[in-house]
């Protein structure tokens, strides 16, 4: 269920107190509170059984989505600082802030429209996260391969919900146990990815501490 999700995002927040806790663990909680929005809305929790009204059950679906992806930019440009150019750090950070009023640009388009608009968004994601990961793979930082598996996963619960969305094929009554499986996957492997992530900077805080002694 939620409970893992939910669960994660409280570790990494609050009870992880460590010298190296930064602003990653609130991108990080604030992705996962946007995966479990979506997952609620998607099963007919929020807008339907709560908060129920017209078309109140898509409104949140896009909502969460759009959050996801804001919290995702900044997400990957603060996990990945260490191994990222500064030139490309700005850029991240750019398109994350650009991405706000988008976001509310879409919400305000009719339905249709803003599913379109979703998806664009979300295509221009699948193309820049994996390729900001592989620079940051290349460079030596090995907390960036889980970021690409995450990709990987996300682009397959985007692509499921388009054909779903769009009734582009018929998928088995087992959607939403697949988009629940995938998003723990998710969160499992981003939670790890920090886990790595922290190792390695208290490792390198350690060796700095050694070459000053």
């Amino acid at each position: 269920g939620l409970g893992p999700l939910l669960g994660l995002a409280l570790f990494h927040v609050v009870l992880r107190r460590d010298g190296h806790r930064d602003r990653t663990t609130l991108f990080y909680a604030l992705y996962m509170l946007s995966l479990a929005g979506f997952l609620l809305a998607e099963r007919g929790v929020l807008g339907v059984q709560w908060l129920p009204g017209p078309h109140r059950q898509n409104f949140i679906l896009l909502l969460s989505m759009l959050l996801a992806q804001v919290a995702g930019l900044f997400l990957l440009g603060s996990y990945l600082r260490p191994a990222l150019p500064a030139h490309l750090q700005r850029l991240l950070q750019g398109c994350a802030f650009a991405m706000i009023p988008a976001s509310l640009v879409i919400l305000s388009l009719p339905l249709a429209i803003a599913a379109h608009a979703m998806l664009a968004v979300t295509l221009f994601n699948a193309a820049v996260v994996p390729a900001v990961a592989w620079i940051g793979l290349r460079a030596g930082y090995g907390p960036a391969r889980h970021f690409i598996a995450v990709q990987a996963a996300t682009i397959l619960i985007v692509a499921l919900v388009t054909v779903d969305f769009y009734d582009l094929l018929a998928l088995p009554a087992s959607l939403g146990a697949m988009v629940m499986a995938l998003a723990a996957f998710i969160a499992v492997v981003l939670a790890l990815g920090l886990s790595a992530r922290v190792d390695l900077l208290r490792a390198e805080a350690l060796r700095a501490r050694e070459e000053v002694l």
